[in-house]
Order: C-alpha cells, then structure tokens, then sequence
C-alpha cells in the first residue's frame, strides 16, 4: 500500500512520476510487440486455435483487474469458434481488446465478450458500456498513438493499432459500432473460414 507523509504537492508529483513509468513501459511492450509481429508476418506460422478456448484463458488472466475495477467481466457461455492463426498473435489481439474496455468501463459496469461460429468465419465480439468512440473517430483510432476526445484513461494509442494489425495477418476485419443497449462500444473481429485467411 502507498502512504505518503509530504505534502499533497509532494505525493501528487509522485504519483505523476510513477504514471509516467508505467506508460513509458506499457509504450515499450507494446512497439515490441509491433516488431514481433513483422517476424512473425514472414515466418507465416499458423495453427488451428480454439479462439473460444483462447478467449477463456485471456479472461481468466485479466479477471482481477476487472474485479479490482468493480467490472463485471462475462464470456457468454455459447462462444464457439476455431481460427487458423497464430496463438500467441490472437492472444494479444484479445488481450488488448478486453484491457481497452476494462479501462474504460467505469465502475459498476460490464465487459461482455463473445466467440460465434458462423458459415463465415469465427467472430470475437467484445462489447462494454463505457463511454464509447464517437462515430466520426473510429476510423482514426486504429492510427498508430492516435488517442481520441473520449481518451480519459491512461494509454498510448498503440492497442488498436496493434489489433488492426494482428487481425489483417489473419485476414481478419475489425469494425467498431455502438452495442444495442445504446451507450458504450461493440468491436467486432471477423475471421475468414479455416484454410482461406
């Protein structure tokens, strides 16, 4: 637990100083992972994966996060869905989906998370009711270290970005929309059909 003795001034440039660290290695995990996934694009090494059994495991490693936020975090309970992918690539692709909405959900809210099977393709859907991207920023905020006007949260501008681009390994598409309830953000991934991505 933190405590500080000082003076408010003292204890708030503190904490502006360990912020700073935080998003200077977060920054640097993930422009990492941009360079892994330029080797990992030539290498090509793709197996079948369970995307369902994959989002169940993300979940689970994010779950006390979310719990520590009071967010409610929920996979349905029929998610299905294999992919031919890179594992590791799909892992972080969730994993930067999921964590984007547990930081913007606010406490009492819900991250609701689906894998469905279609004659299309696998689908991950990842749904919160948090504030939202207006309509008119969505497509910019797959640029790289674009943060848009509802950036309240810490973050670097690169988890979209890094999405976008795991999921056009894949043949994937990614499409951002409003959930039917209204308010929040629905991302939704649509693989290609094992054998043509």
């Amino acid at each position: 637990v933190y405590q500080c003795d000082w003076s408010s001034d003292v204890c708030s440039s503190d904490l502006q100083i360990t912020r700073g660290v935080d998003c200077a290695a977060h920054l640097m995990e993930q422009l990492l992972t941009l360079a892994r996934l330029d080797r990992e694009a030539v290498a090509g090494r793709f197996v079948d994966v369970d995307l369902a059994d994959l989002v169940a495991d993300v979940l689970a490693a994010l779950a006390p996060e979310a719990r520590g936020r009071g967010i409610s975090l929920a996979l349905d309970d029929a998610s299905r869905g294999c992919v031919l992918g890179n594992r590791d690539g799909l892992a972080v692709l969730v994993r930067n989906l999921v964590d984007n909405a547990i930081r913007y959900t606010p406490c009492g809210g819900h991250v609701e998370v689906a894998v469905t099977a279609t004659e299309q393709g696998a689908v991950l859907t990842v749904a919160d009711d948090g504030p939202g991207i207006p309509p008119g920023e969505r497509r910019r905020v797959f640029d790289r270290f674009y943060r848009g006007g509802t950036a309240a949260v810490g973050g670097c501008g690169l988890g979209l970005s890094i999405v976008q681009r795991i999921a056009k390994l894949h043949g994937a598409g990614v499409e951002l929309s409003t959930p039917a309830a209204g308010i929040g953000l629905e991302v939704r991934v649509q693989f290609p059909p094992q054998g043509t991505g």
